[in-house]
């Protein structure tokens, strides 16, 4: 994670956090390769003593790597709790949802580290694009200013069911929860934003 000490922003890459299964080969692919490489080996010129100790000294070091990979990515998880973060997920393929919320806890499941946001929200941690402390929110509410908001209408389950366009005039923060200010004096919670863009 890189921090910028005179924006108050820090920036984190998904290549930093997270790991592509698709270019990257894990232990448990790494398991699989070794036990299909047993059971088809010729048996003429059977696997050596020595090489079938060396790709388990190997394995081992793979699981001892992805382990404390892993640690280290709960523990920048954990380093985020009371921050507020800005998400970039893709609920509808294509088109980013930007998720801002205030970092309440971490959790894991199936290896993939989620981050529960004020609201009830959760996010992987690997779709976090910023971390934003005071100063780093004030500068991204700012930038809002004049633009156009895509906010969130809801049902009644509290499921988004459509977006309405709002013009950005100001912003306020009311005990650290972040709110723009439409045109016509509607206060709108941030983490309700789907998305900003020109006016």
């Amino acid at each position: 994670m890189a921090v910028s000490s005179t924006t108050g922003v820090s920036t984190i890459s998904s290549s930093t956090i997270t790991q592509s299964s698709n270019s990257q080969l894990g232990k448990d692919e790494f398991l699989k390769l070794l036990v299909t490489q047993l059971q088809y080996q010729d048996p003429l010129n059977p696997l050596s003593d020595t090489d079938f100790i060396a790709q388990m000294a190997q394995f081992s070091a793979l699981e001892q790597m992805y382990n404390v990979y892993r640690v280290g990515e709960l523990q920048q998880a954990t380093n985020l709790i009371g921050r507020h973060v800005k998400a970039e997920v893709y609920t509808i393929p294509g088109q980013p949802e930007w998720v801002y919320g205030k970092v309440q806890g971490v959790r894991t499941f199936g290896g993939t580290t989620y981050l529960i946001l004020d609201g009830g929200r959760e996010v992987k941690a690997e779709d976090v694009v910023t971390a934003l402390d005071e100063a780093g929110l004030i500068q991204e509410l700012e930038g809002m200013i004049g633009k156009i908001a895509a906010v969130r209408v809801y049902d009644a389950t509290g499921e988004t069911v459509s977006l309405r366009g709002v013009l950005v005039a100001d912003y306020a923060l009311e005990k650290g929860t972040p709110y723009l200010i439409s045109a016509d004096g509607e206060r709108i919670a941030l983490k309700d934003v789907w998305m900003v863009g020109e006016a």
